[in-house]
C-alpha cells in the first residue's frame, strides 16, 4: 500500500466521526473545521485502534488494526445519514459568493470579500513556502530529534517489530524512555507502518506535517467563525511561520499533536459554550481526551479543563446543577475512550518489570 492510502483512512475516519457529531449543529464554516480536524482526529482514533488490537491479540495486530479501522469507516458510512444534513451540504458556502450574495453586492461586502480572498492567497503561499522548507529540513534528519528517536519512535518500533513483546516498552530497564507516557504519536507511527507493511522512514515526517498544518487551520476556522475570514487567514499564516512549532514538527516531537488537540479542545469548547450545542461539547471532550492520550501534560490539561468548565457552568446555571451536569456529561463522554486507554496504559506501565 502506498503512503497516500495511509493518509486517506485516518482522514476519512476522522471526517466521518466529526461530521456525525456535527450534524445539524449551526456552526459557520463547518467545512473548514472538518478540513482542519479530520486528519489529526483520525490519527488519534487509529492509534487507539492499534492499542486495542495490541491488547486483544498482539499476534494478529496488523490484520486486526486494519480490519477495525476499515470496519469503523463502513459503520459510520451506513450508520449516519450524513449527506442529508443541510449544514454539511452548505459547509463551505460562506467562503464563496452565492447567487443571492451577488444580487446584494455592495462596495463594503466587495471590500470584505477582497480582503478574505487576499488573506486566503497569502495563506496558500505561506503553506507552499513552509512545506518546501519543511521537507528540505526533514531530509537532513528524517528520523527526527532526540525525543522522536529515543522516546516515541522506540515505542513505535516495539509495536511494529515485535507486537507480542510490545509491553517491554514499559520496562524500567530502558532509561530515559518515558515509559508511562501515552501512545498517540508512537501509535500513529506504528499504525501507519502496519498499514504500509513496512517501517518506512518517510511516514514520520508526513504524519508530523499532518498535525502541523491543521494547527494553523483550526485557528483560521475559529477566527472566521467568530470574527471574519480575512482575520482567520492572516492569523493562520502567522501561526505557520512561528519557529517553535515548526522546529518541533521538523523534529517529529509529540508536542505538535499535543498543541493541536489542546488548541482544538479550547476553541471548540468556547464555541460550544456560545452556541450551547451538546454534541459540540462532546467534540471538545474528544479533543481534550486525545491530548491526554498524547502526553502526560495532556493529562494535566484535561484535569484543568474539567475544573474550568465546571466553574463556568456553575456561574452560568447557578443552582440548576442538573443543567451543569448534563453539559459535563457530554464533555466527559467525549473524553471517555482516550482516558480509558490512558488508564490502561498507566496500569500496565506501573506493573511492568
Amino acid at each position: 500500500m502506498n503512503t497516500l492510502s495511509a493518509f486517506c483512512v485516518p482522514a476519512l475516519l476522522g471526517f466521518l466521526t466529526l461530521a456525525a457529531l456535527l450534524k445539524d449543529i449551526p456552526i459557520r464554516h463547518k467545512g473548514l473545521f472538518l478540513l482542519s480536524a479530520s486528519l489529526p482526529t483520525g490519527f488519534g482514533i487509529c492509534s487507539l485502534v492499534l492499542f486495542a488490537s495490541l491488547l486483544l491479540n498482539p499476534l494478529q495486530v496488523r490484520p486486526l488494526s486494519i480490519a477495525i479501522s476499515l470496519g469503523l469507516i463502513f459503520l459510520l458510512l451506513f450508520r449516519w445519514d450524513l449527506f442529508r444534513s443541510k449544514g454539511l451540504q452548505t459547509a463551505g458556502s460562506a467562503f464563496f459568493l452565492t447567487r443571492q450574495k451577488l444580487r446584494a453586492i455592495n462596495p463594503a461586502s466587495f471590500f470584505k470579500g477582497a480582503l478574505a480572498f487576499a488573506g486566503f492567497v497569502l495563506f496558500l503561499y505561506t503553506v507552499f513556502t513552509i512545506v518546501q522548507f519543511y521537507f528540505l529540513s526533514v531530509s537532513t534528519n528524517v528520523l527526527g530529534g532526540w525525543d522522536a528517536r529515543y522516546f516515541w519512535m522506540l515505542k513505535a518500533k516495539f509495536m511494529f517489530r515485535s507486537p507480542p513483546d510490545w509491553q517491554l516498552m514499559f520496562s524500567h530497564k530502558l532509561p530515559w524512555s518515558n515509559q508511562d507516557y501515552p501512545l498517540l504519536w508512537p501509535g500513529t507511527l506504528a499504525w501507519g507502518w502496519h498499514w504500509l507493511g513496512q517501517e518506512t522512514p518517510i511516514w514520520g515526517p508526513f504524519a508530523s506535517l499532518g498535525f502541523y498544518v491543521p494547527c494553523a487551520l483550526i485557528v483560521v476556522w475559529y477566527l472566521a467563525e467568530h470574527l471574519s475570514a480575512s482575520v482567520g487567514w492572516l492569523a493562520g499564516s502567522f501561526v505557520l511561520v512561528l519557529l517553535p512549532p515548526l522546529f518541533w514538527a521538523i523534529h517529529q516531537y509529540a508536542d505538535v499533536p499535543l498543541t493541536f488537540f489542546i488548541t482544538a479542545c479550547g476553541l471548540t469548547l468556547v464555541t460550544a459554550l456560545r452556541l450551547k450545542a451538546p454534541r459540540l461539547f462532546m467534540i471538545s471532550g474528544l479533543m481534550g481526551g486525545l491530548a491526554a492520550w498524547t502526553k502526560n501534560e495532556g493529562v494535566l490539561f484535561i484535569v484543568w479543563i474539567f475544573l474550568l468548565l465546571g466553574a463556568i457552568l456553575i456561574r452560568q446555571h447557578g443552582k440548576n446543577l442538573s443543567a451543569s451536569l448534563r453539559t459535563l456529561k457530554m464533555f466527559a463522554l467525549g473524553t471517555s475512550l482516550p482516558l480509558l486507554a490512558v488508564a490502561i496504559l498507566k496500569y500496565l506501565s506501573r506493573n511492568a518489570g
